[in-house]
């Protein structure tokens, strides 16, 4: 049985041995009998991070932006959805201003201001043509009779 332990790998060298057969160490002559000092690896608690989440400012509900969008393009041959169109607008872009984001139904509507504003305005453009070419044409054909 041996009773001596290599210094370098622990292990196991029998007594008539000049090397450690495990890693090849030269042994000492006078080397005492001794167990081998093994050292635990030390454990490492896992680390735990919070995880972090976006916080968002405190701007309140968001604008029912639908209700405007959909009136605007209701009433785009009118100048009424030009009007309902720029309030949803500024509704939305003061809602955005403060640090809001829109979602859902208040960014379909916000969407749906933008359309109904532009399709108000050439609604109207439009009919303004229309109204001066009609009296323009209409004093043209006026007759009078003496």
């Amino acid at each position: 049985m041996s009773n001596q332990f290599c210094a370098r790998c622990g292990g196991a060298i029998p007594e008539d041995s000049a090397f450690c057969p495990n890693c090849g160490e030269r042994v000492a002559q006078t080397a005492q009998p001794q167990q081998p000092q093994y050292q635990q690896p030390a454990y490492q608690q896992p680390v735990y991070q919070q995880p972090v989440y976006q916080q968002t400012a405190n701007v309140g509900p968001q604008p029912n932006l639908l209700v405007f969008g959909i009136l605007s393009l209701v009433f785009d041959w009118i100048f009424v959805g030009i009007i309902l169109g720029a309030i949803g607008r500024s509704k939305g872009k003061a809602y955005i201003a403060q640090g809001g984001q829109l979602t859902g139904a208040s960014k379909v509507g916000f969407i749906l201001c933008k359309v109904g504003l532009i399709l108000s305005i050439i609604g109207t453009v439009a009919f303004a043509i229309w109204v001066i070419a009609a009296i323009a044409g209409g004093a043209a054909t006026i007759r009078y009779y003496y």
